[in-house]
């Protein structure tokens, strides 16, 4: 089960000191969908407690990061004021999928390309969650930098056949089947044909679905 906290956080940016939930525990027993989010079998999800926002002044962060945050405090200004444009909100109304894309957007210059990509699908997994019209946005957000990782081949964290495959998902789930199919074949073609991935994009070229059957992640 989801367990919730409260915990106290100091906000580097402001100083303000604020209350905010934050996910204690939780499992991994719920949906698995086709970008790669692990659901918990319990609400509320933890993808919406897993960064806290000042509700002053919009900054956020991973909750492990308020201990320690060393971030040139300008780029997080400008970073707030890139997400209010994203989100078309004001600051004391972020959620947390614009706590997300804060995040990236203070850290696009700190971390690599690969782990940029995985902080923008959680943008995306919490939009979803929230049913926020921001959803496409953001998913095409974490296209752009998919596909900066895929041409820079510069593969560190994760193989190849991956982004081939999350480019040409993420394609199919904002309409561009064309675009979506190409990318799914380039994935069949690197990846092994007994690997995840590869299982995973032929069930996506078969019988495309957002949930992912649970056989395929035995």
């Amino acid at each position: 089960m989801t367990l919730l906290m409260d915990q106290l956080f100091t906000c580097p940016n402001c100083e303000v000191i604020f209350q905010s939930k934050i996910a204690g525990s939780y499992d991994t027993f719920g949906k698995k969908y086709s970008d790669f989010y692990v659901g918990s079998s319990s609400e509320p999800q933890p993808i919406l407690h897993l960064n806290n926002i000042c509700p002053k002044c919009g900054f956020a962060a991973y909750t492990i990061d308020f201990k320690v945050f060393s971030i040139d405090l300008d780029i997080v200004k400008k970073a707030i004021k890139e997400t209010e444009k994203f989100s078309g909100r004001k600051v004391t109304e972020f959620n947390a999928g614009d706590g997300f894309i804060v995040i990236s957007k203070y850290l696009g210059n700190e971390i690599s390309k690969e782990s940029l990509v995985f902080v923008l699908l959680q943008a995306s997994y919490a939009y979803r969650e929230l049913g926020d019209p921001k959803l496409d946005d953001a998913r095409t957000l974490t296209l752009e930098i998919v596909d900066e990782v895929i041409d820079k081949q510069k593969f560190a964290e994760n193989p190849e056949e991956l982004y081939l495959y999350l480019a040409g998902e993420i394609h199919r789930l904002l309409g561009n089947n064309e675009k979506s199919l190409e990318y799914f074949k380039k994935a069949l073609e690197k990846a092994d044909r007994n690997s995840r991935i590869s299982k995973i994009t032929q069930q996506q070229l078969t019988k495309p679905s957002e949930i992912i059957p649970e056989s395929l992640f035995k």
